[in-house]
């Protein structure tokens, strides 16, 4: 058994992913997918976006940390669950878009030593305010009913960790705290049966994806904005050149809303790796090297009607200068 059956699931999208707007910078969990909800409702006549699954215990665990996140973006007025635990001491796990919470989790969070809540204008969004209550210790039991994902997002999120493993290629890794840190394909800790069924899920031929993509001396990884090294956490401030998290032969720039570099908008921009001068891996790219991107296509499949250029450079802390060909230089560096 697992937290859900892999039956009910549609699909699921590996780590990596990236989506300027939420997630600027490549994601440590992966999206649990379930399908398209075929008219239903909640009891205020809101529509449901994906149908609900339902969550269960797999094994004893630990509850950590109980969030929750109140939505109200002027259409939609809704509440989501976040939940983190612990099993076997070393490993973390969390779920995320989540409702229908077991009433005994919830009483849990009341005990929570430490609770933070945060109102809409502190949020990425400034759509949500988010209560989390922190190192709980409240025992659950295998078969338990968690809760279901709450049908307003893709499915629902799913994160574990072993705490043991830090993950290699992340350069800074203290200002990414948490679970990108240590994330892992859950799969490669599933018996082989239960491993076989949830691989069958997974979008594309790129695995489980990646977490990692930081590599010193190229332009391969996430850049974080300059003076705001600090907000690793607000992810449209910076940028990520990475690898697709589903097709094994493309990458991808993931510019984030709020970078304001000249001439390149915030998108996601594909395209292929090439071993010609132009459309180099982002690994290929060396410190001092001026590289260009051209036939980049865009999430419809539609052609970008840009170019880009890039440098990274090396020092005391790496820097990349980014831009567009109309640009005069190149613009809006980034940095770890």
């Amino acid at each position: 058994p697992f937290f859900t059956d892999p039956n009910g699931l549609a699909s699921i999208t590996p780590q990596g992913f990236v989506q300027p707007g939420a997630h600027a910078l490549p994601v440590a969990h992966m999206y649990f997918n379930a399908p398209v909800a075929t008219g239903e409702t909640d009891a205020k006549g809101q529509a449901y976006k994906t149908k609900k699954l339902k969550l269960v215990a797999p094994s004893d665990l630990v509850l950590r940390t109980y969030g929750q996140a109140h939505v109200n973006n002027g259409t939609l007025d809704y509440n989501e669950y976040f939940l983190a635990f612990t099993v076997c001491g070393k490993y973390w796990i969390a779920l995320a878009h989540m409702d229908d919470i077991n009433p005994d989790l919830a009483n849990a969070a009341k005990t929570a030593p430490v609770n933070d809540c945060s109102d809409a204008s502190k949020s990425q969004s400034g759509q949500s305010s988010d209560c989390f209550y922190t190192y709980i210790s409240y025992k659950v039991k295998a078969g338990t009913f968690l809760g279901n994902s709450s049908g307003r997002a893709h499915g629902f999120d799913f994160a574990f960790m072993d705490a043991g493993k830090p993950n290699e290629n992340i350069l800074d890794p203290i200002a990414f705290k948490g679970k990108i840190t240590t994330a892992k394909c859950v799969m490669n800790y599933m018996t082989s049966d239960l491993k076989s069924q949830f691989m069958a899920k997974l979008d594309g031929d790129n695995g489980c994806g990646q977490v990692g993509s930081d590599i010193a001396g190229t332009a391969s990884g996430v850049w974080l904005a300059v003076g705001k090294q600090q907000m690793a956490a607000w992810e449209d401030n910076h940028i990520a050149l990475v690898k697709h998290w589903s097709e094994s032969k493309k990458e991808v720039f993931s510019i984030g809303q709020l970078t304001n570099i000249p001439g390149v908008a915030s998108a996601r921009y594909y395209f292929t790796p090439s071993t010609g001068p132009a459309n180099k891996s982002f690994r290929n790219v060396k410190s001092g090297e001026v590289a260009c991107y051209d036939a980049l296509t865009l999430d419809n499949g539609s052609a970008a009607t840009i170019s880009i250029f890039l440098k990274p450079t090396t020092g005391s802390t790496e820097k990349i200068e980014i831009g567009d060909r109309k640009s005069t230089r190149l613009n809006s560096s980034h940095g770890y």
